[in-house]
């Protein structure tokens, strides 16, 4: 139900059109439950990439 929210929610401020993806996932190396210690956070300046396989690779630096 929550997935289903986000994509109306989504819907409402821009366009969706077939095959766009909304990416909901935090990146990996934040590590909510762990001890404070443990836990890394992203940051200005980190670099995020995420690969769909047969399709490619999206990257961005965090403001």
């Amino acid at each position: 139900m929550i997935r289903f929210r986000t994509v109306t929610a989504s819907g409402g401020l821009f366009a969706l059109e077939p095959g766009d993806i909304i990416f909901t996932d935090t990146p990996s190396g934040v590590i909510i439950g762990m001890p404070k210690d443990k836990q890394v956070w992203p940051k200005a300046g980190d670099r995020i990439e995420s690969t769909i396989e047969g399709l490619g690779t999206l990257r961005f630096i965090l403001a």
